[in-house]
Formats: C-alpha cells, structure tokens, sequence
C-alpha cells in the first residue's frame, strides 16, 4: 500500500492497510466532519464475501440485485428489523436512508411475564429499564406491574404483567413510547481514491460501487505484493547466479584476486572480467 509522512514528517505511515476483508461495511462506522457525515451499519461476514463473490464474476450486477446476498445489516445487539425488502433495495441502492429497528421479545408459558431478549442497535439498556420503571411508576401503564433486569451474558429484561394483560398491547405501548423500536440513518459517505495516492475524496456510494471498489483495492494490493516478491526474487536469482559463475571459473577468480591491490581493484576486474546478466525477462502477467 502507499505510505505517507506522518503528522510531524519525520517517519512514514500506511496510507490505509491492506485489509483482506471490506470492514467498513463488515463492522461499520460512524463519524462527522465539516458539512458531511457517515453513518454505515454493520454487516454479515458471510453474506459479504458471497455478494464480492457475486460481483467478481458478474461485474454487472446492480445494487438491487446484490441485495439477494446481502439480506440487510447484522447488528451485534440483535433487534428486529421492520424495513420490507423494497426498501432495503432503495437505501443500499441510494446510499442513505432509514432503518427501523425494534426490540424481540418472548412471553413466559407459565407466568404472566414478558422477556425482552434483544435490544435495538445503539441503545442503552439501563435507561431503557429505568424509562420502563419510570412508566410503571407514572401508572402509565397499568397491565404492567413491574421491571427486573435478569441480563447475564444475553439480554434478558423480565416484564412482569397483570393477569388480564394483553401482551401485544403492552408492547406496543412500549415500542411507541421507550427507545425499544428506534431508526438508525444510513448514509455510506467514504472517502474514495483519487489521483494522489494519500488524499481521499468523500462521495456517497451505494452497494454496489463500495463492493468495486474493494474488489479494485485487494486488485492492487495482491498485485503490489506479487511485484514485490518478483523483486525480492529477481536480487536472489542475481546472487546465485554470481556463485554459480564464481565456482565455474574459481581458478580465474582467484588469479584476477591476487593480481588486483585491495578488495575494490579486484571487484573492479571481477565484475570487467564477467559481465552481469539481465533478467528482464521476468514479469509478472498483464492479466490477474
């Protein structure tokens, strides 16, 4: 990859790192700068790698279409998503839009009780619980009694209800009043290459333009590697080929070592004596 001076010049840093991996859309990011922001959800690994699949063997291959492989984003908190697939088409086609999120729950087959076992992406779950109380307190919400935090490893926030509750009303109440269904705002603004190989340009892309321009990246990063190692081989074949003419003509050698004053004077003839080869003949493919 390219390298540039760090912030005080004195060393020289990667411009960006020769992930194997698309992880701005994998893990996602979030950031503001002047007059512009970015807001870009995470992903499936497997999803992702099968729709870069997809796209290298049918570059044509549209935004919309590369939703087949792609079903949406993969929040680490879980949650549901309530956006049709039209609408996924649309936001990954545009490069922004909204996501709707919303928390899963179950209901207990013994008691009264609701289990909320996932939360929406972004959220905090103690002020959801502590905005849940303070609506219990307000008797807001009479079929629901009371609130307990049962989390471990998982989500797990038990609701405890009237007997005569209706769970799905319950929900919804909270769903429209508590952070348990929020939007999450999509815009894949990033920053792409441009002529000079360290200043990036922010444009917002859809899917499929953020696929190629992986897939152009890892082109280049693989290729730079292979011209790398055609180098480091091309110095190697040159030494050996020295030792290879060396032990053919040792005599010669140490004759010419003899006759010369000092080491400078005998690699002088050394090198007069048997002309250097060439192997320029080594190049990598035109084509990947």
């Amino acid at each position: 990859v390219a390298f540039k001076s760090t912030y005080d010049g004195t060393l020289q840093e990667p411009v960006v790192l020769p992930s194997r991996l698309p992880t701005l859309l994998i893990n996602g990011t979030t950031g503001i700068a002047v007059g512009m922001a970015t807001n870009i959800p995470s992903h499936h690994l497997g999803e992702v790698c099968t729709a870069l699949l997809k796209l290298v063997d049918n570059p044509e291959l549209s935004s919309s279409r590369l939703c087949r492989y792609i079903k949406g984003p993969d929040f680490p908190t879980g949650g549901q998503l309530l956006n049709t697939s039209e609408e996924l088409k649309q936001i990954y086609s545009s490069g922004s839009g909204t996501l709707k999120l919303r928390a899963t729950w179950d209901k207990s087959s013994s008691t009264k009780t609701v289990y909320i076992t996932s939360l929406p992406f972004a959220t905090n779950k103690a002020q959801i619980v502590e905005r849940i109380a303070e609506i219990i307190l307000a008797r807001k919400l009479p079929p629901l009694v009371d609130i307990r935090d049962e989390s471990t490893d998982n989500v797990r926030i038990a609701l405890e209800l009237k007997d005569n509750a209706d769970e799905q009303l319950v929900m919804a109440y909270l769903f429209k009043n508590t952070p348990l269904q929020s939007n999450f705002s999509v815009n894949m603004t990033c920053l792409v290459p441009t002529d000079q190989e360290d200043i990036g340009r922010p444009e917002r892309l859809d899917l499929r333009q953020l696929l190629q321009y992986f897939l152009k990246f890892r082109l280049e990063v693989v290729t730079n590697a292979f011209e790398h190692d055609l180098r480091e081989l091309k110095k190697r074949i040159h030494v050996l080929e020295g030792f290879a003419k060396v032990f053919d003509a040792l005599d010669t050698i140490i004759k010419l070592i003899r006759a010369s004053d000092g080491k400078s004077d005998a690699a002088t003839k050394i090198m007069r004596r048997f002309k250097p080869v060439s192997y320029t003949h080594l190049t990598l493919p035109t084509k990947a």
